[in-house]
């Protein structure tokens, strides 16, 4: 077989990075479908420019391989570069996903050393454990393991009862109160491993871009109609064709330090359980990182969620660029 030429990706190769992504997942046993306009948002601004962070392994005119760099600068806390990438499983194992990795981890190097401040800057990545591949490419780059998130899912078939709170109300996610719901969510997760503060460019695609369900999402408010805590939901109709279920997703769940232990983080997700069921699903599902400081685990699994699949994530701290 002919060796695979490099080049930046554009435009117009979205639907076949789209078919590639689709056939890695599936050989990966990854379930999630990703759709054109998903990906052509995920590979455009604010993280990444497609002209030079994007690099495609062809095989005549076929796309085989591909990698793609998100950057998430910050001023107040550590500076994150996200390397992603796949290679068709036909080809894997000729050295593809190697050459395409060593790229983008020099990209990488370089979109941090564009930084002028002093924040601590990780390249990163993520891998389903078990692909073993993907595990031993990472590692032969200096990426080691160093956190471990699980997907949790729920079947809502019995969903316990919303519970009162006093002097809190649970309300409808309010659009017009975005900024306010944006402060809350930085604040709840300043403990919360390897989060930074979202940028208004940055909150503004989490809560308006693809996926993301406004309409299925809920704050708490206090008896002044102070938000203190958020739960947005996201719906991929897409995935439900490899699932077997129709699913909705829990995206963030945040709580004020000093209103927790309170029951609201219980409040907002029996919710958004209840409205995900009255309007068809049968499933909700979310991530929570394996050794999380606020005892989200516990909080899950004693609503009724089990353990479905775990990513890990792979970690090496920035090297200047040469």
């Amino acid at each position: 077989m002919d060796a695979a030429a490099y080049r930046p990706l554009a435009p117009d190769d979205m639907p076949a990075l789209c078919e590639l992504i689709n056939a890695g997942n599936a050989h990966d046993g990854l379930k999630m479908v990703m759709n054109v306009d998903e990906l052509r948002e995920a590979l455009g601004p604010p993280l990444t420019d497609l002209a030079t962070d994007a690099l495609g392994a062809f095989i005549g005119d076929a796309l085989v391989g591909a990698v793609w760099i998100q950057y998430l600068p910050s001023d107040a806390a550590q500076e994150r570069c996200y390397v992603w990438g796949t290679v068709h499983p036909s080809v894997r194992r000729r050295r593809i996903g190697r050459e395409l990795i060593a790229w983008g981890m020099d990209r990488a190097d370089v979109l941090l050393s564009s930084s002028a401040n002093d924040q601590a800057k990780f390249v990163r990545t993520q891998a389903l454990d078990g692909v073993q591949d993907a595990h031993q490419l990472m590692l032969r780059f200096g990426l080691a393991p160093v956190r471990y998130f699980d997907e949790l899912v729920i079947t809502l078939t019995d969903i316990g009862p919303v519970p009162d709170i006093s002097g809190v109300r649970i309300v409808a996610w309010p659009t017009e109160r975005t900024g306010e719901i944006q402060a809350v969510k930085n604040a709840s997760f300043e403990s919360h491993w390897g989060s930074a503060p979202a940028s208004d460019e940055v909150w503004h695609q989490t809560t308006t871009g693809f996926g993301s369900r406004t309409d299925l999402s809920f704050v708490a408010v206090d008896h002044d109609d102070t938000i203190i805590a958020l739960l947005l939901s996201y719906r991929y109709e897409a995935d439900d064709a490899v699932l077997g279920y129709a699913q909705g997703y829990i995206d963030r769940v945040g709580t004020l330090a000093e209103w927790r232990g309170r029951g609201i983080a219980s409040a907002l997700i029996l919710t958004a359980l209840h409205r995900y069921r009255e309007i068809g699903l049968t499933h909700a599902a979310l991530d929570v990182d394996s050794d999380s400081p606020t005892g989200a685990n516990r909080l899950y699994t004693s609503i009724g969620f089990a353990p479905h699949s775990r990513m890990i994530t792979f970690e090496r701290a920035f090297r200047p660029a040469r």
